[in-house]
């Protein structure tokens, strides 16, 4: 667990927006900003590390469906 005085102050930009500003509009589940943004680094994280240990080719598509999916785990809509 992270202390309150240990957290991140970053928040992680998705498109123009952040996402605590995206979460303030009602527009993603209500769950702590560190969750949000574990979901979507961490995928991205994932990604990179197969594709650098030669499993998977990043190209546009792959990145647009990683993110769309991202998406959808985080949002309300």
């Amino acid at each position: 667990m992270i202390a309150e005085e240990g957290r991140i102050e970053e928040d992680f930009r998705l498109g123009a927006k952040r996402l605590t500003e995206l979460g303030r509009e009602g527009r993603l589940q209500p769950l702590d900003p560190l969750i949000l943004d574990s979901i979507v680094l961490g995928t991205l994280n994932q990604l990179l590390c197969l594709h650098f240990a030669g499993y998977l080719m990043l190209d546009r598509g792959v990145l647009e469906a990683a993110l769309s999916a991202c998406w959808r785990a985080i949002s309300l809509a």
